[in-house]
């Protein structure tokens, strides 16, 4: 399994309503955008909110775990990303009730959709938010 750290991605230009996630995840935390009315969380961030289409954006930090919602192994790289396959890039259900792209480090076949996931406090080679497998309590 390659690093997926090694070749971290963030666009060229940081949009000026992304700012708070990058800078976020510079600092090893996720934090995710909301309409101010309700508080539903998007991602990837957005000018203008999904459910009510206003302006008035919130940032929430969030504890980063969740549970995987379906995922994909991808065996062979897209350009630049020769010698970093394969990696996991999955749908993640966070546990604030936001859905999100993101990859997951370790052995893929470990990985099943209704996994445990916690975010690693990095962002991938992708530049997609990191994930690892939580190991759950054996009964």
């Amino acid at each position: 399994m390659s690093d997926m750290t090694t070749k971290m991605s963030p666009p060229e230009q940081e949009s000026d309503f992304g700012l708070p996630f990058w800078q976020a995840a510079r600092d090893h935390r996720l934090c995710l955008q909301g309409g101010a009315l309700h508080g539903a969380l998007q991602h990837p961030p957005r000018p203008i909110c999904f459910e009510t289409g206003g302006r008035n954006m919130v940032w929430k930090e969030l504890g980063g775990k969740g549970t995987v919602y379906t995922y994909t192994v991808n065996q062979r790289p897209a350009p630049g990303f020769e010698g970093l396959v394969p990696y996991i890039t999955a749908i993640i259900d966070l546990d604030e009730g936001a859905r999100i792209t993101a990859n997951i480090s370790g052995d893929p076949s470990a990985v099943h959709i209704g996994k445990r996931v916690a975010f690693d406090g990095a962002l991938s080679h992708t530049g997609a938010p990191l994930f690892a497998l939580v190991e759950e309590a054996r009964k």
